[in-house]
């Protein structure tokens, strides 16, 4: 019943998110976000910290390591970790990035919306992005769009079974059933509301529902665990992708897909 009431209220919150609204919040926010387009600046001259970003930077080094010389776009940039680390693992490649923020080198776009034309790139990244667009369909055939012929996709979603996690111990029971049998939990779907009232998306993602969403623009899909932050405090997150059942019950997924051949 908790879970159903979740969804109800989840799918009520989702029908008043539109791209429009999106696009408001950001011109009301316009005083924070260049504060933080300018620390975002700063950080492109510190040494590279990778971190949090270790292990998306090793999957998707290794996805595009067949490309020779490629154009990669990455959409959604936002601090520009992706594109540091790839030309450092990667450095034939040849990088655009875009996102809702200015800083040197990145081209103003929605991801929904990007301004090159069609087949202009051997490579589509978006790493937390899909998750936070109105709807993210149009974003997945946007990639498509612009991949050439067997071109590459990349994304990193949030994944469906952590986000129904609480201080209940329960929770975490149901969470592991629902990273193998998605059908236990509901369709989910919160909503941030940073410093305005304008509802901003904030979409999660079961195993198959991301394997359908990708599928309907590309092909040989992979959905595979990327994060297991959330297992830290049992001492799991290093044993957890080894693991088989445990190992769907992850933060983010990771999903890699080719553009269909001419």
């Amino acid at each position: 019943g908790h879970w159903r009431e979740v969804a109800r209220r989840s799918l009520a919150r989702r029908r008043a998110i539109t791209s429009a609204a999106a696009t408001r919040m950001v011109r009301r926010n316009a005083a924070f976000l260049e504060a933080l387009r300018q620390a975002r600046s700063a950080a492109f001259e510190e040494p590279l910290d990778l971190g949090y970003h270790s292990a998306a930077r090793d999957r998707v080094a290794h996805a595009l390591k067949d490309l020779v010389s490629p154009m990669i776009l990455d959409i959604g940039t936002g601090d520009g970790m992706l594109q540091r680390m790839l030309r450092e693992r990667l450095p034939q490649v040849r990088l655009t990035g875009t996102d809702l923020l200015a800083f040197p080198g990145v081209v103003i776009a929605q991801g929904e919306r990007s301004p090159f034309r069609d087949a202009s790139f051997d490579a589509v990244c978006s790493l937390g992005v899909l998750e936070l667009v109105a709807d993210p369909a149009p974003l997945v055939a946007e990639i498509a769009r612009l991949l050439r012929p067997g071109g590459v996709c990349v994304l990193s979603t949030n994944a469906l079974a952590v986000k129904f996690l609480s201080r209940n111990p329960f929770s975490y029971v149901e969470g592991l059933v629902g990273g193998v049998l998605p059908a236990v939990l509901p369709a989910y779907h919160g909503v941030y509301e940073p410093l305005t009232p304008l509802p901003m998306a904030h979409h999660a993602f079961g195993r198959a529902e991301l394997a359908a969403l990708c599928g309907r623009h590309l092909e040989e899909i992979r959905v595979e665990p990327l994060r297991f932050a959330h297992l830290r405090k049992f001492g799991l997150e290093r044993v957890a992708p080894r693991v088989p059942g445990l190992r769907w019950f992850c933060g983010e997924f990771l999903v890699t897909g080719r553009a269909p051949n001419a």
